[in-house]
């Protein structure tokens, strides 16, 4: 894939599980048939090498800094904890007119967490679906006052786009991020959890 939630999503997974070397291929399955054929050869070779060498009895240590579950996000909410909610939903999703990306009513409710700040996932990757530099990533965190040594608590629908996001703050350098994985699709189902269900108009609105 080209960086969507797939891929990024499997790398968010194995993180979590603790393996200690998880990429993704930028440009995804294309980007790799882009490659000259000799680089493609040297691929396979290694990955036909590291099969046949891995160690199949290894016990992936699981990394809790990396997932996070609804109490700790309500913990922020209630301001028991400190940390920035960033939500990476679409512009529908976050400004109250959608519930989902599978449909409008897809989930009973439609909004988003209170507090959160918003960073559409596609605006950290340029028109080719490639990974936007460092200082232009960076910029776009600090104009929102995130900074690398703030606690990031990203989330979307279920957790693919915010995968995406974390894998690429992550990689620049922001050690304090998590996933909550099960995202709005849960938050919303459960309605003793508070949100913020105004509508925006402007797209720049925040609440």
């Amino acid at each position: 894939t080209r960086l969507y939630g797939s891929s990024c999503r499997g790398y968010f997974i194995f993180k979590y599980m603790g393996h200690p070397n998880v990429s993704v291929l930028e440009g995804g399955y294309q980007g790799l048939l882009r490659l000259d054929s000799n680089i493609q050869r040297q691929i396979q070779s290694v990955s036909k090498v590291q099969n046949k060498s891995a160690d199949h009895e290894h016990e992936f240590q699981y990394n809790d800094k990396w997932m996070c579950g609804y109490q700790q996000v309500l913990d922020v909410v209630l301001g028991r904890k400190k940390a920035h909610l960033l939500d990476v939903r679409d512009w529908p999703e976050w400004n109250g007119t959608s519930s989902s990306p599978y449909g409008i009513d897809f989930c009973p409710r439609k909004g988003r967490l209170p507090g959160a700040k918003w960073i559409e996932w596609y605006d950290l990757m340029d028109k080719e679906g490639n990974v936007k530099g460092q200082q232009e990533v960076e910029a776009i965190l600090s104009a929102q006052d995130i900074y690398k040594e703030d606690e990031i608590i990203v989330y979307c629908f279920k957790g693919s786009r915010a995968s995406n996001t974390l894998m690429i703050l992550n990689e620049y350098g922001y050690r304090n991020v998590s996933n909550y994985f099960a995202s709005w699709n849960e938050w919303s189902r459960d309605m003793d959890l508070p949100i913020d269900d105004s509508v925006l108009e402007a797209r720049g609105q925040t609440k």
